[in-house]
């Protein structure tokens, strides 16, 4: 599976050009269908930053989903566009402390 990751890798929150933001995030995605000839729905944010203008521009080209990042899974339906995620553990002593609670490993 292949999803978004926007563009060029910008910190979302520091663009301020709506033209820019909705060029990393919709030409991401269209790219991406265009490639692979598969639906492009979700896309993590660079950083694991985005705010209220990242939001529309997900909203507005069809996105479902968008990945941030935390110290806990959140899999709210109100927190589509920012749903918290876990990085990937080193190794398997850390994927047994991140299951237990305790973060940062």
């Amino acid at each position: 599976d292949i999803q978004s990751h926007t563009q060029t890798h910008p910190d979302l929150v520091k663009l301020y050009d709506s033209s820019r933001i909705q060029s990393e995030i919709g030409g991401s995605k269209i790219e991406l269908e265009a490639r692979t000839g598969k639906s492009v729905i979700a896309l993590a944010y660079p950083g694991c930053v985005a705010d209220r203008k990242a939001y529309s521009a997900m909203s507005n080209n069809g996105y479902l989903l968008g990945f941030s990042c935390g110290k806990s899974i959140d899999h709210r339906f109100s927190s589509k566009y920012s749903i918290a995620r876990v990085h990937n553990p080193y190794n398997v002593d850390d994927l047994k402390k991140i299951l237990s609670g305790i973060y940062p490993f």
